[in-house]
């Protein structure tokens, strides 16, 4: 998503780049990190112009012998297309296990069109379908297997357009249980992650 929203913002050759700067991405971005069991989900929706594939032939941009594109005054109509960019993805891709939550926030939702959302969707690639979400609203996930996860993201926009964003995630395990008697005396050890297991504790008594 960062990677889009870079790109989009320096191909911009307007007088005035209608785009947030990008240090305030970062900065909405990063002000969630690090995250926990609720992860912040950001949504990038953009409009923006390609040349028409016939521009030139139709006579509504010439190039010039050094590959410098120049308009054409009084053209009779416009050489761009109008074309949308939409990404989405969590903020975190890989999980520990199973008991985590997505939420969608609103000033994560970069935007330039004009329009606002709608509905939001989440397919947490669990056999479940799409969940019903919102601004603000924890989503979690019903898995029964550990492993890495497509998770589908979709929204619909105040014109009733809608599109869909696809994510990848990793689930390490499923549930992480600890089986002891609190009652009774024990000694905890902990074993910090390293290179062969991902760590833990254990109860001793």
């Amino acid at each position: 998503l960062r990677a889009t929203y870079f790109t989009l913002y320096s191909s911009c050759m307007l007088a005035v780049n209608p785009m947030l700067p990008i240090d305030t991405v970062n900065n909405r971005i990063n002000q969630y990190l690090p995250v926990e069991n609720t992860v912040p989900i950001a949504i990038h929706f953009d409009n923006y112009n390609a040349f028409k594939p016939d521009a030139v032939d139709n006579n509504l941009l010439t190039v010039s012998g050094d590959d410098v594109v120049h308009d054409v005054p009084n053209r009779v109509t416009s050489p761009y297309l109008l074309k949308n960019l939409f990404t989405a993805s969590p903020i975190k891709s890989v999980f520990e296990n199973g008991n985590f939550a997505l939420v969608f926030k609103q000033n994560l939702f970069f935007n330039n069109s004009g329009l606002t959302v709608s509905s939001l969707y989440i397919d947490f690639d669990d056999g479940q379908g799409y969940q019903t979400s919102g601004w603000n609203v924890e989503t979690s996930p019903n898995y029964t297997e550990a492993g890495e996860k497509t998770i589908k993201i979709k929204i619909v926009l105040s014109n009733n357009s809608q599109y869909e964003c696809y994510a990848t995630i990793t689930v390490k395990q499923i549930t992480a249980l600890e089986r002891f008697n609190p009652d009774l005396p024990s000694t905890v050890q902990i074993f910090n992650a390293n290179s062969n297991h991902s760590g833990g504790r254990a109860f001793v008594r």
